[in-house]
């Protein structure tokens, strides 16, 4: 056998380089392919200024009503610098403490190569992103189907409160079905704003 490919070699030189160009891309590829390169941790100065939540922060809000409603942010969650073969992948995680008198907010924010994905669930309600910048969050309304009504502004007064560099994003009535908040605020240095439910009470914070 090995005399068989050494007189094609002679009889074939031309063959022979390229047999060996494709050995050596094979042999790089399965190389690389197994070979673990470092990954960054979490960092995302955008995702910071649209969410600046810390453990333990305590968001007030209150309706019309001056009813009150308290979030309070239980753990985050941040990947740190590892190493893998695959494509690094980095995620941040916050979610508030549970409690069944309290309204409960999730937040989850994945970074590939090419692909970011940003989930904010409030109560039963998740609205969904697939870009975050220092300007502002751009609604995937492809995902699951909903439709957001979006809109900015640089200052907007809720029940008497003001806010700055404000964005709304409002689920379509169509696809509400039995989701419990139909929009949010969200803004610039300050996160969740307010919200309303889909019996159309809103809550502000204060």
């Amino acid at each position: 056998m090995k005399l068989t490919i050494l007189r094609i070699a002679k009889a074939f030189p031309k063959l022979s380089l390229a047999l060996s160009i494709v050995l050596f891309i094979a042999v790089e590829a399965i190389f690389s392919a197994c070979t673990n390169h470092e990954c960054l941790g979490f960092e995302d100065s955008s995702f910071d200024l649209w969410f600046p939540y810390k453990s333990l922060d305590s968001i007030y809000f209150a309706n019309t009503s001056n009813k009150m409603d308290t979030i309070i942010i239980g753990s985050i969650y941040k990947t740190e610098p590892y190493q893998t073969y695959k494509e690094c992948e980095s995620t941040i995680s916050i979610s508030s403490l549970s409690s069944p008198t309290r309204s409960k907010l999730y937040i989850h924010y994945s970074k590939q190569k090419g692909y970011n994905s940003l989930s904010v669930q409030l109560q039963s309600t998740t609205f969904n992103f697939s870009a975050v910048a220092d300007n502002g969050l751009t609604a995937n309304k492809s995902m699951n189907g909903i439709i957001y009504y979006t809109q900015s502004k640089p200052s907007l007064t809720l029940n008497g409160k003001t806010f700055a560099d404000v964005q709304t994003f409002e689920i379509d009535s169509t696809f509400l079905g039995l989701r419990d908040i139909r929009k949010i605020w969200l803004a610039k240095n300050q996160g969740i704003v307010a919200f309303e439910k889909r019996t159309n009470e809103l809550w502000v914070k204060q």
